[in-house]
C-alpha cells in the first residue's frame, strides 16, 4: 500500500499541469505559489529522510544518518554467522564411540542447511545476501540483477506502458482538436480529464491495499507461496492488468468520436497509472538483492526520463509521417504496448512453475 502512495505526487502533479496551461495569464501566480514549496521540499529531505532505511526498533532519521555506510561493514566469514548446533550423531545415539567423520558431515550438513534457509530468509543472514561468494564486484552484482528473467521483463514492460501513459498526457489535448472542432465539446472533455485525474488520488492507495491484501490472503494463506514470491507474483499479475489497460487506451482511442468511448480512454488511463506505480516499485525492489536495489531502481527512473524525450519524437512522427492523424500513431502505441504485455506473462509464467524453488 505504500508503494501505491507514492503515485499520489505523480497524480497531483498531473492535475497541477493540467491547471496550469488552461490558467491563462494566471500562471505566473501559480509558479510563485510552487516555489513557495520548493525550501519545504529540501528540508524534509534533510531533516526526515533516512539516508538508508527506517529501523522499527531503533528509528534514526534525517541529518544524523548522513555518516550511514551504504554497504554493510560485516565482512566476517559465513561460518560465523551459523548458529551453535548440538552435534548429534548416530553413534552417540547408540553409545558408540564418536566417529570424527560423523561430526564433520554432520557440520557439512548444518553449513549447507543454513545457506539454503538464507538464500530463502534474507535476513537470517545479510553478509551472504549482500556480498555472495564467490565475491563479486558491485557492478557484477548490478549486471546479473539487471539480466534476470524478472527485472529485464519489468523494465521493458514499464517502458511500453510508461510511453502510453506519458503520451496521453501530453497529447489528449491536441487529439480533442483532431477529433472535433467544438471548443465547447473539447473543453467540456479537457475538464473531464481534470476530474478523471482528480480521482487517480483517492485509487492508488487502493490499488496499493489490494496487491497486499492478494499477497497475504490469496498466495502466502491460500496457496503457500513464501512472502518474497507471492508478492513478485501479484506484481506481475498487476503488471499484467496495467499492460491490458495500455492497449484499451490506444483501442478506445481509434473511435473518431467523443463520447462513451472517450469516458472509457479515460477510465483506463486513470486506472493505468494506479497499477503503474504499484506494481512497479514491488516488482523491483522484491526481485531485486538489497545490495542493488537503489541501483536498479535508478535504472527504472532513467527509462522514465527518458520517454518525454520518445514523447517528443512521437508528436514529430505524428506530423510529418502521418499528417496529423492521430489514428496511426494510436495503432503504433498499440503495437508497442501489446508487445510490452508478453513480460509481465513472462513472469506470472516463471513464478508459477517455480513456485517451490528456494
Amino acid at each position: 500500500m505504500l508503494y501505491g502512495l507514492m503515485g499520489l505526487p505523480v497524480a497531483a502533479a498531473m492535475v497541477w499541469y493540467i491547471a496550469f496551461i488552461n490558467l491563462g495569464s494566471y500562471y505566473k501566480i501559480m509558479f510563485v505559489v510552487w516555489l513557495c514549496f520548493i525550501p519545504f521540499s529540501v528540508a524534509h529531505t534533510f531533516l526526515n529522510m533516512p539516508k538508508l532505511k527506517v529501523d522499527l526498533e531503533n528509528p534514526r532519521f534525517g541529518w544524523e544518518t548522513r555518516n550511514d555506510k551504504i554497504f554493510g561493514e560485516n565482512e566476517q566469514n559465513i561460518s560465523s554467522n551459523i548458529p551453535e548446533i548440538q552435534v548429534e550423531t548416530v553413534s552417540d545415539n547408540l553409545g558408540f564411540e564418536e566417529n570424527e567423520n560423523d561430526v564433520i558431515r554432520t557440520r557439512a550438513n548444518t553449513v549447507l542447511s543454513f545457506l539454503t534457509n538464507a538464500g530463502d530468509e534474507p535476513g537470517l543472514a545479510p553478509e551472504i545476501t549482500q556480498n555472495p561468494l564467490p565475491p563479486k564486484s558491485r557492478f557484477q552484482q548490478y549486471i546479473t540483477a539487471l539480466t534476470s528473467l524478472p527485472i529485464l521483463c519489468t523494465l521493458v514492460w514499464y517502458f511500453t506502458c510508461k510511453l502510453r501513459q506519458m503520451a496521453t498526457t501530453a497529447q489528449y489535448e491536441d487529439w480533442l482538436h483532431f477529433v472535433s472542432d467544438d471548443e465547447d465539446t473539447i473543453k467540456f472533455y479537457t475538464e473531464f480529464f481534470n476530474i478523471f485525474l482528480i480521482s487517480g488520488v483517492f485509487l492508488e492507495p487502493i490499488i496499493g491495499w489490494l496487491l497486499d491484501w492478494i499477497t497475504l490472503n490469496v498466495f502466502q494463506k491460500k496457496y503457500d507461496y513464501q512472502a518474497t514470491r507471492a508478492k513478485s507474483l501479484t506484481a506481475a499479475i498487476f503488471m499484467t492488468v496495467a499492460s491490458i489497460l495500455a492497449c484499451l487506451c490506444s483501442v478506445f482511442q481509434l473511435f473518431d468520436s467523443l463520447g462513451i468511448f472517450t469516458i472509457l480512454f479515460l477510465s483506463c488511463h486513470v486506472l493505468l497509472i494506479s497499477f503503474l506505480y504499484s506494481s512497479r516499485y514491488v516488482a523491483l525492489v522484491v526481485n531485486t538483492p538489497p545490495g542493488c536495489q537503489g541501483q536498479i531502481i535508478a535504472t527504472s527512473t532513467f527509462i522514465q526520463l527518458s520517454i518525454p524525450i520518445l514523447v517528443t519524437l512521437s508528436s514529430r512522427l505524428l506530423d510529418t509521417v502521418f499528417n496529423g492523424n492521430y489514428d496511426d500513431l494510436s495503432f503504433v502505441f498499440l503495437v508497442i504496448t501489446s508487445f510490452g504485455l508478453i513480460f509481465p506473462i513472462m513472469v506470472v509464467v516463471y513464478r508459477v512453475r517455480n513456485k517451490g524453488e528456494k
